[in-house]
């Protein structure tokens, strides 16, 4: 998300507080080279959705313009089977709510392959 005119300390201080009143929780994990993440179980430890953050204000030195923002990546992981499936998007347009929505249709997708089926 790009935007000069947001507080990101701010932004970040609204989604934690969004995201755990949601039942998400927070990581420092570097599960892929993010600043920290969250994560939150579904269908009874089936499935989980996560939000990874990157906070490129750390580059502010080489990319004043470009670096002042946070990105986000929503990953769904299925936990059920024994081979990994994973989806991974990265497009600031999509919510929160939207994507725990394509989680669940992956999950429903994907129980037909797992295990070996």
């Amino acid at each position: 998300m790009k935007n000069n005119t947001i507080d990101w300390d701010q932004y970040l201080i609204d989604l934690d507080t969004d995201l755990y009143s949601k039942g998400y929780r927070k990581y420092k994990q570097n599960y892929k080279n993010e600043d920290f993440c969250y994560w939150k179980t579904f269908n009874n430890k089936q499935y989980q959705v996560g939000l990874l953050l990157y906070d490129f204000r750390k580059y502010m030195d080489r990319d004043p313009i470009g670096c002042n923002r946070i990105g986000i990546q929503y990953q769904c992981m299925i936990l059920e089977f024994d081979n990994r499936m994973d989806l991974s998007v990265s497009d600031d347009k999509i919510s929160l709510e939207k994507f725990e929505e394509i989680s669940k249709d992956f999950y429903i997708c994907m129980k037909k392959y797992g295990n070996g089926n």
